[in-house]
């Protein structure tokens, strides 16, 4: 995310089309400056002029997107459901939750995220669960999210672990978990994008 989907999210739109619309800016913003170029710059030669004209045009967009590079999770929705045959006492309904480990650094920037995801959709509680024994490690993250957003260590953390290891045996960090009439929608730290993130508000609303 960044401050011109932020823009776009903070005008009402959706986080997918927040995105979508941050590359077609590009795009205009492109066009205007190939328009501007070729009417005001003078080459005699037209192929040249052409070739440039488009290649100028095509420089916003291509250096906004080395930048913010486009990801299969920002619009796909890859998420596993799954029905666990105990209560996990640490989840609790309507809660969305992120796995995350000491000193990870992905997990420590997601924070960012998860503020976004709190503002604009205010009815949503998200708490971090640490699977570690140190309380500084809780510290650490709570220097970054501050007291917004609750971060706490797990009482149970090789029962949360075993839980939402995938096929393969891995587990990504963070992991974020939504809990839903006792069933947990979980996307991996690479899975969970745009399209996610607006899927989350319709489960959560029930649509």
């Amino acid at each position: 995310m960044n401050i011109i989907e932020s823009f776009f999210l903070d005008l009402g739109f959706s986080w997918t089309f927040s995105k979508l619309l941050s590359y077609c800016l590009m795009l205009l913003l492109g066009g205007i400056l190939a328009i501007l170029f070729y009417r005001n710059i003078k080459i005699k030669k037209r192929l040249r002029k052409e070739g440039m004209t488009f290649i100028i045009g095509c420089i916003p967009f291509i250096l906004y997107f080395s930048v913010f590079p486009i990801y299969e999770s920002d619009f796909l929705n890859n998420y596993s459901k799954l029905e666990p045959k105990e209560t996990i006492k640490e989840f609790e309904e309507g809660k969305l939750y992120v796995i995350s480990i000491p000193k990870c650094p992905f997990c420590y920037e997601s924070i960012d995220l998860t503020k976004k995801i709190e503002e604009t959709n205010p009815d949503l509680q998200v708490e971090y669960i640490v699977c570690g024994n140190s309380p500084s490690s809780v510290k650490w993250y709570q220097r970054k999210a501050g007291k917004r957003v609750p971060i706490r260590l797990a009482e149970g953390c090789d029962k949360i672990l075993s839980i939402l290891k995938n096929e393969e045996g891995i587990i990504s960090f963070p992991t974020y978990v939504y809990v839903k009439n006792r069933q947990l929608y979980v996307w991996s730290n690479n899975d969970f994008g745009a399209c996610a993130i607006d899927f989350l508000k319709k489960i959560q609303k029930n649509i």
